[in-house]
This record gives structure tokens, C-alpha cells and sequence, in this order.
């Protein structure tokens, strides 16, 4: 390798850090700003089912699954002096990712209730009402979302590395904003739990897809300039999609594998205690908690990061930090917060 060729890739691979970078700490501040707002309560368990389906959607039909399946195809054609076939190729499964998620997409509007009785066992009344509204709400957003990993494939494939991955931040800053917005002007201290509760999930939901939009509509002209015009079709007879779709195959069967695996996990978990969707669910509590969720069982405890706030056969406890952004960042999205109508009350 060159010494342009080294120093070239070493930029590439900063941009990509960079980007990564950029979307996981804004992703942090949100999960923040949701653990603050909206707690780890029946609302929060809501959110979690809600987003549960339309989570596993985008995993199966976008992220690594599309990247490892739809590239390799794309930068062998792209190679050619012709772009025609590889723009063709961009074009037609772009179709076919619309499609298939617009059609689960409906499907999952139209059997929310369905799906929340079953990926949300033990939700009832207020909880299972939002979660099937917020599930309404966010399925399109996997729509949109794997419209993203197909922007990033295609720029990705032309050297263009830190405008697809920094995309997310869009999204998340998007989600804070809603939260901030309706924290501020949308509630008061005076309104009923349940209605407060109610109305910060519907404007993250609504941020979320908001959201979502914008963060395909940041790489859209990117990907339009670099591709002269996006040729949109719904063709299977298309050079590459055959195998774009051979290669998809065997990657989505091993990403639903997990999915499923961590699916039922989560479902066993819940069954077995009295704890909420969102602490079954979660990846950022400390060790020790998980085990005590997963054992029915809450007991004191002693790490650093939860400073003995989990109290034995409470598992309701308040989980109390002096600020919202304080220090203890890796159990605060699994902690049980106050309600916000408790916090706001002088």
C-alpha cells in the first residue's frame, strides 16, 4: 500500500469514527432526556414494546443484513466503465425495500392491538393503549430507517463516509427536542400522571419520526448527486438483485436467530418477575441488576455505578439522582425514576 493510499484510508477511518461518534453520545443525551422525562414506569414499559417490532424490522431488513448483502453486488457493478447497471441495481432495490416495508408497515397499523397482546404480556389498561398508539406511530419509521441503510450503502460505495454515519444525530437531536418542547409548553404540574405520561410519549414518537425523516433526507441529495437521479422500480429482473437477494438471505436468517433468541429472553424475563419491559429490555444497567431482574428479585446494590439505591422487594423504588445529568449514566435509563408530576411539584 502507498503512502496516499494509507494516509487516504486513515481519513476515511476517522470520518467514520467521527460520525459513530457524534450519533452515540447524542444518542446517549436522549436516552438521558427520556429517562428524566418519562422515567421507567408503565410508560416507559409501553415505549419499549412499541418499539419493539418496528426495532426488529430495521434489523432484519436494514443495518448490517442490507450492508453485507447489498454492497459487495453495487461496488462490483459500480466498478464498470457503464454506471448504468449499477444505478439500475440502486434503483430496483430501493423499490423492493419500499415496498416490503411499507406493506409490514400497514400490516403493523393495522394489528398493533394484536401484537401489543403478545410482545407486551401484562401491559393493561393506560400502558396497553399507549403502547399500541406509539406502536401505530413508529412503524413507518422502519420504513424510513432502512431507506437510511440504503443511503448508506450507496455512499459508503462512493467514499462518502461521515455524512451517513453522523445521520443518526439528526434523529436523536430530533427526539430530544420533542421531549424538551412538550416537557415545556405541553405539561404542567397540575395535570393528572397518566395524561403527562401520555402526552411526552406521543411527542417522542412524533420526534421520532420526525426524526427519522430528516435523517433520510440529509443523505437523499447526496446519494442523488452521486448517482445522477435515483431510478426508483419495482424489478426483480434487475442485473444484481438475484444475488443482492441470495447474499440478504443467509444473514437475515442468522440476525432473526438473535432477534428471536433476545426476543424470548426478554419475554422470560418479564414472566418470571414483577419488574417492567424496559428493565427486561435494557443493555445499559450494570450487572448485577440484570441478574436480579431476571431473578425476580431486587436486592441492595453495592456497585459504584447504582450506589446501593435498589432496594430489597422494592421494585419500584426511586432510583433518585440530584440532577438529571448527573453522574451513574450506565444504570440511569433502567432505574426507576419519579414521576414527572412528583418532580415538577414545588
Amino acid at each position: 500500500m502507498t503512502a496516499p493510499e494509507a494516509t487516504g484510508g486513515g481519513r476515511q477511518a476517522a470520518h467514520v469514527a467521527a460520525g459513530i461518534l457524534l450519533s452515540r453520545v447524542l444518542g446517549y443525551v436522549r436516552q438521558r432526556a427520556i429517562a428524566y422525562y418519562i422515567g421507567n414506569g408503565w410508560a416507559a414499559d409501553a415505549l419499549s414494546v412499541a418499539q419493539r417490532i418496528p426495532n426488529i424490522i430495521r434489523s432484519l431488513l436494514a443495518e448490517g443484513t442490507l450492508s453485507a448483502s447489498f454492497i459487495p453486488v453495487y461496488a462490483a457493478l459500480n466498478a464498470r466503465a457503464d454506471k448504468g447497471a449499477a444505478r439500475a441495481l440502486a434503483g430496483a432495490i430501493l423499490g423492493l425495500l419500499l415496498l416490503a416495508t411499507g406493506v409490514l408497515a400497514v400490516i403493523g397499523i393495522a394489528f398493533a392491538p394484536a401484537l401489543t397482546a403478545v410482545f407486551g404480556a401484562g401491559l393493561t389498561g393506560d400502558a396497553r393503549t399507549l403502547a399500541v398508539s406509539l406502536m401505530r406511530l413508529l412503524f413507518p419509521m422502519s420504513g424510513l430507517m432502512v431507506v437510511s441503510a440504503w443511503c448508506l450503502g450507496i455512499l459508503n460505495t462512493h467514499r462518502r463516509f461521515f455524512l451517513p454515519y453522523a445521520a443518526p444525530a439528526v434523529w436523536n437531536i430530533a427526539g430530544i427536542a420533542a421531549l424538551v418542547a412538550a416537557g415545556t409548553w405541553l405539561v404542567a404540574p397540575t395535570l393528572p400522571t397518566t395524561v403527562l405520561l401520555t402526552r411526552l410519549s406521543l411527542a417522542l414518537a412524533w420526534g421520532t419520526v420526525v426524526g427519522s425523516v430528516l435523517q433520510v433526507a440529509v443523505q437523499l441529495p447526496a446519494c442523488w448527486r452521486v448517482l445522477h437521479g435515483i431510478p426508483l422500480r419495482w424489478s426483480r429482473s434487475t442485473e444484481g438483485v438475484r444475488d443482492v437477494l441470495v447474499a440478504w438471505l443467509p444473514v437475515v436468517l442468522g440476525a432473526g436467530v438473535a432477534q428471536i433468541s433476545g426476543l424470548m429472553t426478554r419475554c422470560s424475563a418479564r414472566s418470571r418477575g414483577r419488574v417492567g419491559h424496559r428493565a427486561c429490555s435494557t443493555r445499559s444497567c450494570c450487572k448485577c441488576c440484570r441478574s436480579a431482574c431476571s431473578e425476580r428479585r431486587w436486592p441492595r446494590c453495592r456497585c459504584p455505578t447504582c450506589r446501593g439505591t435498589h432496594r430489597e422487594a422494592l421494585p419500584t423504588s426511586n432510583c433518585v439522582r440530584a440532577s438529571p445529568w448527573a453522574s451513574g449514566a450506565s444504570c440511569f435509563s433502567s432505574c426507576p425514576r419519579p414521576s414527572p408530576s412528583s418532580r415538577w411539584r414545588p
